[in-house]
């Protein structure tokens, strides 16, 4: 009567669906995780940005602890030599992986020209933080 069950497509198919819902599964709860380690982020960009502002001399060394901080600046504001700098993130500094597609990512920005592309003008890493200066 339940002979059906012992043929290889039957068995195959349902060992693929086990496998599907396992693997199913699993992306929710990793999706969860994320969701917390997003929420956790934004809560540490709220606590930061909240925080009255203090001179740049005052900043936290730690470059984890000065992110998203408010600073007092004094002196001449000069729009033409306005630049942002983009940094790697500190959790993700010691991956050499990481490492190598920043410096990767630098090489390629630098050969784009384009008026709707920001110009590099300078890449570098100091006290371990690398740095691209557009």
């Amino acid at each position: 009567m339940y002979r059906f069950m012992l043929r290889p497509r039957w068995i195959v198919s349902h060992v693929l669906v086990l496998a599907a819902i396992v693997a199913m599964i699993n992306l929710g709860l990793w999706q969860v995780r994320r969701l917390d380690e997003k929420k956790a982020h934004n809560r540490q960009v709220v606590a930061h940005s909240t925080q009255p502002p203090v001179s740049m001399s005052a900043l936290p060394a730690d470059p984890h602890e000065a992110q998203f901080r408010r600073v007092n600046v004094t002196g001449r504001f000069d729009t033409s030599k306005e630049v942002a700098v983009k940094t790697i993130r500190p959790e993700l500094a010691s991956d050499p992986t990481f490492h190598t597609m920043f410096l990767d990512e630098a090489n390629i920005s630098s050969k784009l020209v384009h008026s709707n592309v920001a110009q590099i003008l300078d890449v570098g890493e100091e006290e371990g933080v690398l740095f691209i200066v557009f």
